[in-house]
């Protein structure tokens, strides 16, 4: 059974049984209130009786015709719905005929009785009170017939049902359109889920105002649709990263393929044919240059790897040891490419993985000597700088064409291929320092004019910052 049968059938059953109960507690009620009344009247209409007997008995003391005594005193004390019956102790009660349940009345005392006068229809209340006048027990019976009001309620019973039957007619509409109004949303919620589980992830649930107005409604198709966003996100990363993939793979395939080619190439020449030394030293060099750009594939590859399957742990190192070990490891590239190096730290200390550090400065100067002119300047600058060390370095060379800059991270990626190839390049050199400069929690900022040079700054934090920070948690 769908949800909106089984909300519509709960409700209505709940309506129907809480209506029965209202309208029968209300007509009970209503019922025990005009018997009350009618009782506590003639109960009333029997004590004045009584007390007007007693008064007429004291203005008339030496009556002894009982009967015409009687008589004379009902004449005055019976009315339209009501009359009056006097009988002395040795007389049937009036009452007794009809199965009224009078016995033991003791002498100025008081009873009622509700009772059926032979058929069910015929209802009576009767109070007897019992009084000793002129030495005898006399009882005063006052009557009055009350089946008028079963009547008026079995009246009303009826009208209650007709209104009933209509007031549940028209609650099973209400009812209807409010659970189609309710359960729409959930349905468009179905359909929607079915469409995205085809593929279609760009879909979203739309309620109008009725449903808006429904917080729960509408928190939950908001709760989908962030769902849905959120998978439309993940998807499209994937694919990204899926199309990331394949570029990478073509990439590394023509990157492996074209030394290969050259070195298949220029070693079955060296193979076949008998060549002059020259040409066979020549042919050795390109070889041996194809060789070297592979074998700095291969270890770039390998470094991408392992960033990517390990974890690093970040220690505190200071500055001028860093510039020392930078100043050591780069002397040989003034000598290849004929420019200058100039190094500029300021001592601090920072948090690094030394190693990484210094291969991410390495290759960041290593790219900025290949882009620069010969008797160019290279320079490695350090400094404090709201509250990080930045390191920024700075080349004059050829520059970056604005657009090509958010690509040049990416791996195999060569603005001149040409040139770089020339040069020994992989095109993995900044997507290596792009993921160690992520492992240090930064990223490369990189600014290019074209003719004038490139600038590639990371900040990293600082110990002192870092022991600052602690002593302040550990204070708090």
């Amino acid at each position: 059974m769908k949800l909106k049968w089984r909300i519509f059938l709960v409700t209505y059953l709940v309506l129907i049984v809480a209506y029965g109960i209202f309208t029968s507690v209300i007509m009970s009620s209503w019922l025990d209130s005009m018997k009350s009344a009618e009782v506590n009247s003639v109960i009333q209409q029997n004590t004045n009786t009584a007390k007007l007997f007693h008064a007429y008995y004291l203005v008339n003391p030496t009556t002894s015709d009982f009967d015409s005594y009687f008589e004379k005193f009902k004449s005055f004390t019976n009315f339209n719905d009501m009359y009056t019956e006097l009988s002395t102790g040795d007389k049937y009660l009036y009452v007794s005929f009809y199965g009224a349940e009078f016995s033991g009345i003791m002498s100025n005392t008081q009873q009622v009785a509700v009772y059926n006068a032979g058929t069910p229809n015929q209802i009576y209340v009767t109070a007897v009170t019992n009084i000793s006048e002129m030495g005898q027990n006399i009882f005063i019976e006052t009557t009055k017939y009350i089946s008028p009001i079963f009547t008026e309620y079995s009246n009303h019973v009826k009208k209650i049902q007709i209104w009933s039957a209509a007031i549940l007619a028209v609650s099973t509409v209400f009812i209807l359109i409010t659970v189609h109004f309710i359960s729409k949303p959930l349905n468009k919620l179905t359909s929607l889920s079915a469409k995205i589980a085809k593929g279609d992830i760009t879909e979203r649930i739309k309620l109008n105002r009725f449903e808006k107005s429904i917080k729960e409604i509408d928190m939950l198709a908001d709760s989908f649709n962030n769902m849905a966003e959120c998978n439309e996100k993940y998807i499209s990363q994937l694919k990204e990263e899926y199309k990331k993939q394949e570029e990478f793979t073509g990439s590394f395939t023509h990157e492996l393929k074209t030394p290969l080619t050259t070195i298949i190439g220029y070693s079955d020449l060296l193979r076949t044919y008998d060549l002059p030394q020259n040409e066979r030293r020549m042919y050795a060099e390109y070889i041996y240059k194809e060789g070297k750009r592979l074998e700095s594939l291969s270890i770039h590859l390998l470094n991408l790897l392992v960033m990517n399957n390990q974890s690093f742990t970040l220690s505190e190192v200071k500055t001028e040891v860093l510039a020392y070990d930078l100043k050591s490891a780069t002397a040989f590239l003034p000598q290849k490419y004929g420019v200058s190096l100039d190094f500029y730290l300021e001592k601090d200390s920072v948090i690094c993985e030394p190693s990484l550090l210094k291969t991410l400065i390495i290759n960041l100067m290593d790219n900025g000597c290949k882009a620069s002119e010969k008797g160019s300047r290279v320079t490695v600058v350090g400094k404090r700088e709201q509250g990080f060390y930045v390191i920024q370095v700075i080349d004059h060379g050829m520059g970056i064409p604005e657009d090509e800059i958010k690509k040049i991270t990416e791996p195999f990626y060569m603005v001149d291929k040409s040139r770089a190839r020339k040069q020994g390049g992989t095109g993995l050199g900044l997507a290596l320092c792009s993921k160690i400069a992520l492992i240090h929690g930064t990223s490369l900022e990189i600014t290019s004019q074209l003719g004038k040079g490139t600038t590639v700054s990371f900040k990293l934090k600082r110990a002192e910052t870092s022991n600052e920070t602690g002593a302040k948690n550990d204070e708090a």
